[in-house]
């Protein structure tokens, strides 16, 4: 829910984990004068405007009795205001449905992708935003460096009069990023909030993001920079991170706090941070080199970035099935794979003959759908082999970072992929090696374990550092107490 902040500041603000509910007036931008009385509704799961009739005109709308039905039409932006007298633009919006009676729609339901409060926007694709500043769980954690004092003062005669506070910030660090032509800044504001008839003061330092591309961008622009950059704190501090507050500037004309659905609850990260142990990396490890780790990051390819999607999905992804998490993860090694390292037997050139050679060898008499596979299988004939790739990426570490992933490297290697076989094609021959259960568990860990080492080495971290980290980091060395004892193949 909305909070109060400090002087001169914004004075409300809207959190991404809290839901959020208020009414107001809402209209289609080039209908100003059809408004209509309704109520946002925001969660971690979705946004959604509720009307009492409908914006649209009345030949889009077929009522019927309990339920009408229409076309589900879609705006780009959707106009109100609040009756705090906020202004708030609906973005990527679309008609979800509502009840009627035998007359006339009485509620009506629209979706959004996005919400900005404070400001009415041009359409998605047009508005662009000048500053980004962000929050999300454990960034101070990771930064390590904000603190607050506390001071009682008290009158000429003794008796008490007040209590000082002295936040004490650290210097803003700023990071230049050629890749995405913006300043990255670390920052710190102070927070308070009061609660009414209660005489009762709660402050804390918060740690802050802030982008300021050197040209102004749109919001998607910003929300996959945003997107990417947590994913950069999921690799150092092992936990899921994403976004808790946004607040962006469009000049000096307007500032705004934006809302959309992460699906990630204020108690999903409560509970996560109670229960997180000590990350691998802060910032305080890198020192001056931290700039070069994010530009790094940040200008990773797409195949790398697709990569280190399937990794956090591996990693974080709790619902999902043993089976769902492992092929996840063997998915997310191999594409890390073809990102780094060379990935054909011989070259594009050479392997031209060969192919030929092959397809003309097909007997003419197989059926069309036959004689396709079969040629498809040839054109992707001169690329290694998963048991290749896999073998490369764990030949190339060292003995100490090895013995962070499996016991055996022949093992580890012929076990995940003889699973992986089976599970992707449920052949008779690889179902009594696959690994199942506690061994399919342990299994998707290493991987993910070799995938975090490898990212890591992307980013030009040494490799005794990583093992040094990982050898010494108390729940990676209770892990290995047990998994060391269970069978890799």
């Amino acid at each position: 829910m909305p909070e109060n902040m400090g002087a001169g500041m914004t004075k409300m603000r809207y959190m991404l984990d809290e839901d959020f509910e208020a009414d107001g007036r809402w209209w289609l931008p080039d209908r100003p004068d059809e408004w209509r009385y309704g109520t946002i509704l925001f969660s971690q799961r979705d946004l959604k405007l509720k009307i009492h009739g409908s914006l649209e005109s009345k030949e889009t709308v077929q009522a019927e009795a309990g339920v009408w039905r229409r076309d589900f039409r879609r705006f780009d932006t959707i106009y109100g205001v609040l009756n705090d007298g906020k202004r708030v633009t609906l973005l990527k919006c679309r008609a979800q449905g509502g009840t009627s009676d035998m007359q006339e729609a009485l509620i009506s339901i629209y979706g959004a992708i996005y919400g900005v409060v404070g400001h009415h926007c041009q359409p998605f694709d047009e508005q662009r935003f000048t500053d980004w500043r962000f929050n999300c769980n454990r960034l101070d954690d990771f930064t390590a460096n904000l603190t607050i004092t506390w001071d009682e003062r008290t009158n000429e005669v003794g008796d008490f009069s007040g209590i000082g506070v002295d936040h004490t910030a650290p210097p803003k660090q700023l990071y230049e990023s050629q890749c995405t032509d913006a300043k990255w800044q670390f920052e710190s504001e102070l927070w308070f909030k009061t609660k009414i008839g209660k005489p009762k003061v709660s402050m804390r330092g918060v740690p802050v993001v802030n982008v300021q591309p050197n040209q102004p961008q749109t919001i998607d622009w910003f929300v996959k920079q945003m997107y990417h950059f947590c994913g950069l704190l999921c690799l150092f501090m092992d936990q899921r991170i994403l976004p808790r507050w946004v607040r962006c500037s469009i000049g000096e004309e307007a500032t705004c706090w934006l809302l959309f659905p992460n699906g990630y609850t204020k108690e999903e990260s409560e509970r996560e941070t109670l229960g997180a142990d000590f990350p691998l990396f802060v910032l305080p490890d890198f020192g001056e080199g931290y700039g070069s780790k994010l530009e790094k990051w940040m200008s990773a390819p797409e195949m790398l970035r697709n990569a280190i999607h399937l990794f956090l999905d591996a990693r974080f992804s709790e619902g999902d099935s043993d089976q769902g998490r492992f092929l996840t993860a063997m998915r997310s090694l191999e594409t890390v794979s073809r990102a780094t390292q060379p990935g054909l037997y011989m070259k594009k050139e050479d392997y031209a003959d060969v192919q030929t050679a092959l397809v003309d060898a097909i007997p003419k008499s197989l059926s069309g759908p036959h004689r396709s596979s079969l040629e498809s299988k040839i054109e992707y004939g001169n690329e290694l082999s998963q048991r290749v790739r896999i073998v490369s990426l764990l030949e190339s570490l060292t003995p100490e970072l090895l013995n962070c992933v499996c016991v055996s490297l022949v093992k580890f290697k012929n076990g995940i992929v003889l699973t992986r076989n089976y599970l992707t094609h449920y052949s008779e021959k690889d179902r009594s090696v696959a690994l199942r259960g506690g061994e399919l568990i342990w299994a998707r860990d290493k991987i993910i374990m070799l995938i975090r080492i490898l990212l890591l080495m992307h980013l030009d971290l040494p490799q005794e550092k990583i093992a040094a980290r990982i050898s010494n980091h108390p729940r990676f060395m209770q892990q290995k107490w047990i998994w060391k004892e269970v069978r890799e193949c």
